[in-house]
């Protein structure tokens, strides 16, 4: 009997400072880039979710990987780990960001998006990929010209009063994204949004249907560069 409670306490000692340990390695801090949050610390883990830069997490490093359990909007994966130094993630540490495969130009007279495959420096070929038909912003809203690159994403932004799926920043509060959605849910379309895709209809952004877009989110990575005429 004595036994039996001797070795139920060292248990429990051991559970304690297993505990104590993972909590005492836990940091707090924002990645300065985009996230992928895998099932497993592994490159080749299914990615559950992208986290945008600058999101808040607290991160607790796996022994013997370059990887930190973490949870993200309710999700429990895993994050590529950088150290933590001084209140902020060493950007040394910091993962080159691949060449963009693909090359976007926008044509708002047209109302078309052209996606042209990338050459090894990101630059654009004469290789069309894929045409889109968009929603640009509006005359008192307009679409702003020039050359951007893609930045932080999300699965679903809120816009005030409605969700808009797959969005991804382009430049300062212009994003890509689908038609819109009353919830964070499918089954709440908003069909009057779609209908407006080839018009000037957005407060800057360009809409698309829901199938190009999450082509977009999936293929075009962060610094894939947007030219907008």
């Amino acid at each position: 009997m004595m036994n039996k409670r001797i070795i139920a306490c060292i248990a429990l000692i051991l559970v304690c400072f297993v505990l104590y340990s993972a909590a005492a390695e836990s940091e707090t801090g924002s990645y300065p880039s985009l996230r992928f949050l895998r099932a497993s610390p592994n490159d080749d883990a299914r990615t559950l979710l992208e986290i945008p830069k600058g999101s808040k997490l607290i991160v607790t490093p796996v022994a013997g990987t370059d990887y930190a359990s973490t949870t993200y909007n309710g999700i429990s994966g895993y994050v590529k780990h950088l150290k933590w130094q001084a209140g902020e993630w060493d950007e040394t540490a910091k993962p080159q960001i691949p060449t963009p495969l693909y090359y976007l130009v926008m044509n708002k007279a047209t109302h078309t998006l052209t996606i042209y495959a990338a050459n090894e420096s990101g630059g654009r070929t004469d290789e069309i990929v894929r045409v889109i038909t968009t929603a640009i912003g509006k005359r008192t809203t307009p679409t702003p010209s020039g050359t951007f690159k893609l930045t932080t994403r999300e699965e679903w932004h809120f816009f005030g009063k409605s969700y808009a799926p797959f969005a991804i920043e382009y430049t300062n509060g212009k994003y890509l994204h689908g038609p819109l959605y009353r919830r964070k849910d499918v089954t709440s379309f908003i069909a009057s949004h779609e209908e407006d895709i080839g018009d000037d209809a957005t407060g800057g952004c360009l809409r698309m249907r829901y199938i190009d877009i999450k082509w977009i989110y999936e293929n075009c990575t962060e610094g894939t560069v947007l030219e907008i005429r």
